[in-house]
């Protein structure tokens, strides 16, 4: 399945998370795959920076999807 949503959306992103949910069951792990040129990764950008990153990149809205630990390490 191909969802497409603002992943700093977290209403968006919920629906897309509960759409596959039906369609598929338990959902094992998700790919995150928004890229910004002028950007950087989260894990090379300086600590003090990471808390917008994280923010900005949508990462707290896909961790708060998850929270019940189902995704597979």
């Amino acid at each position: 399945m191909l969802a497409s949503a603002d992943v700093t959306d977290r209403k968006a992103m919920a629906d897309a998370v509960a759409r596959a949910a039906r369609r598929f069951g338990r959902i094992n792990g998700v790919f995150h795959c928004a890229g910004v040129l002028k950007d950087q990764l989260i894990a090379l950008r300086a600590p003090r920076l990471n808390p917008r990153a994280l923010v900005s990149k949508g990462a707290l809205v896909l961790q708060s999807l998850f929270v019940d630990g189902d995704l597979d390490s």
